[in-house]
């Protein structure tokens, strides 16, 4: 439906939507929020891309960032969402690193795990380290900015959580 980064943003009609073969959740264009969430979702990899030495985001291993970045800034990121992650967790569903939280099979899910664990760094460490984590390429330059392991970062995620 759309795909953005580097300096553009491509959309397909809205108006197409519900003819194309896209992203089942946003199929509704008279959803106006969502459509706005999902341009918001793709102008926020627009930005990173500007920041990032690698404009094209999608050749990075930092999917989990880069896809959780745009899903907790756009908005996207809801209380249903985090349900269902607390549900994953009971169940003992989630990925166990962040390399397999980044090809995680459940596109949904995938989105707002990653979503939620941008917003734990967010919350953790603040807007300008967040910020600041947009011109890295890859998770250990991430991790190593915020002197964190990536154990540690998924067990304080987990904990904070919790907390929701």
């Amino acid at each position: 439906m759309a795909v953005g980064g580097g300096r553009s943003i491509n959309i397909i009609s809205p108006k197409t939507w519900d003819k194309e073969p896209c992203d089942s959740r946003y199929t509704d264009y008279a959803d106006r929020v969502k459509t706005q969430k999902l341009i918001t979702h793709e102008l926020v990899h627009v930005y990173h891309g500007q920041l990032n030495p690698q404009t094209d985001l999608e050749h990075m291993k930092i999917d989990w960032f880069t896809e959780g970045l745009a899903y907790y800034a756009s908005g996207q990121l809801d209380a249903a969402d985090i349900k269902d992650i607390k549900a994953a967790i009971a169940q003992n569903k989630l990925p166990k690193n962040l390399d397999a939280l980044s090809n995680f099979g459940l596109i949904n899910l995938r989105y707002s795990i990653s979503g939620s664990v941008v917003q734990y760094i967010n919350y953790k460490y603040g807007r300008a380290k967040l910020k600041a984590l947009l011109s890295y390429t890859q998770n250990s330059e991430i991790l190593t900015a915020l002197k964190i392991t990536p154990a540690r970062l998924l067990a304080d995620w987990r904990n904070y959580l919790h907390g929701l």
